[in-house]
C-alpha cells in the first residue's frame, strides 16, 4: 500500500520509474496491485495467515458418506434377490419337465392352432 500511494503521488513517469527501481519491482507488479485495489481486493495485498488453510465443507460429502454406508446393504439385498430369481427359474424348469403341456387351450382350440 505504501508503494501504491507513493506512485499515485508521483506526477511524472520518471518518478514512478525511480520508485520501482528503488524498491526492485517491475511495472507489472504495480499494475496488478492497482487492479486488485480497484476491484476492492485489498485483502490480496495483506499478509496471508500461516498454517493450514480451512476449506468450505463439500455439500455432497454427507450424501456420499450415507451412500457409502448404504451400499453394502443394497448389495446384499441384490444378491438375495438374484438368488431367489435363480431358484424360481430352476423351479419353473423343473415343473415344466415333469408335466407335459396341455393339448388344448382353455377355450377349446388345440395348442398348435394359429389364429388369423
Amino acid at each position: 500500500m505504501r508503494i501504491l500511494t507513493e506512485t499515485d503521488r508521483a506526477a511524472d513517469t520518471g518518478g514512478v520509474g525511480a520508485i520501482l527501481r528503488r524498491e526492485g519491482l517491475y511495472s507489472s507488479a504495480l499494475t496488478g496491485w492497482r487492479r486488485q485495489r480497484g476491484a476492492t481486493a485489498i485483502g490480496g495485498l495483506s499478509p496471508a495467515r500461516r498454517g493450514p488453510k480451512t476449506t468450505e465443507p463439500n455439500p455432497l460429502a454427507a450424501e456420499l458418506t450415507w451412500l457409502q454406508r448404504d451400499h453394502p446393504r443394497l448389495t446384499q439385498r441384490l444378491t438375495h434377490a438374484e438368488a431367489i430369481i435363480d431358484i424360481q427359474k430352476r423351479l419353473r424348469r423343473c415343473r415344466a419337465s415333469r408335466w407335459p403341456p396341455p393339448t388344448t387351450s382353455p377355450d377349446g382350440r388345440s395348442c398348435g392352432a394359429r389364429t388369423s
